[in-house]
């Protein structure tokens, strides 16, 4: 799909970010103190031969985890996990994060734009990356917030919203109240002025495949002639 203005993936790894002549992206000197260190960031200096730098809201997730640790082991690239609070719900998680190497803010709540903004902006945060569970009710709002964020950092360049599901465009208007939410999402990132990129990675087949055996028939809805591609995570 589009991915907006400057299409291309999501980060381009060994090439010089773009920045307006005369300009350069602003880093703190010294990390906030909701910002922590991975310890074992060392196993690739940060932002050392890439251009780009990832926060990822949602990373202790079963997406964000899955595509923070593919950026750290795959390239290497510096990311952000970006968390309401460490619990005991979620420790084990980011213990895997800052073991990777990956950096962890701890933000109160994700309608904490200044917050947010801040973690951002002292990372040096090129791109964001959406990966949260929301319903219909509040991903709207929410993204709204953590859009806001981004714009306000300073150093934001592309905003990766959540969907990385079914392609939300191949469902009519009314059809299904979770992607009218997400296409006014859409619309919203496309309007921000930042680049964009919206994954649609099709179903996760261990998490639909599970729910098949309740019953003897199963509801659909949408395009049944185009194709439904599934996948494993780990």
């Amino acid at each position: 799909g589009d991915t907006g203005p400057g299409r291309g993936a999501l980060f381009a790894a060994k090439a010089p970010p773009p920045v307006l002549a005369g300009e350069r992206v602003p880093r703190a000197a010294d990390p906030p103190e909701n910002l922590s260190r991975g310890a074992s960031a060392a196993m690739a200096a940060p932002g050392e031969g890439h251009a780009h730098r990832v926060a990822i809201v949602g990373a202790t997730g079963q997406v964000g985890m899955a595509v923070s640790r593919g950026l750290r082991e795959a390239e290497g690239v510096p990311v952000l996990a970006i968390v309401r609070a460490v619990t005991d719900r979620n420790s084990g998680a980011v213990d895997t994060l800052r073991g990777l190497g990956c950096e962890v803010a701890e933000v109160g709540s994700l309608d904490a734009v200044d917050a947010m903004a801040s973690a951002l902006r002292a990372f040096g945060a090129t791109v964001v990356v959406v990966a949260i569970r929301a319903t219909a009710e509040s991903i709207v709002p929410t993204e709204a917030h953590i859009l806001e964020a981004a714009k306000a950092s300073g150093t934001v360049q592309r905003f990766v919203a959540d969907e990385w599901g079914t392609n939300t465009l191949a469902v009519g208007e009314g059809e299904c109240t979770l992607f009218d939410a997400k296409r006014q999402v859409q619309a919203m990132v496309k309007e921000s002025g930042l680049k964009w990129t919206f994954f649609f990675a099709g179903g996760f087949a261990h998490y639909f495949l599970p729910t098949f055996k309740y019953g003897l028939s199963l509801n659909t809805f949408g395009n049944l002639d185009a194709p439904v591609y599934t996948f494993h995570m780990q």
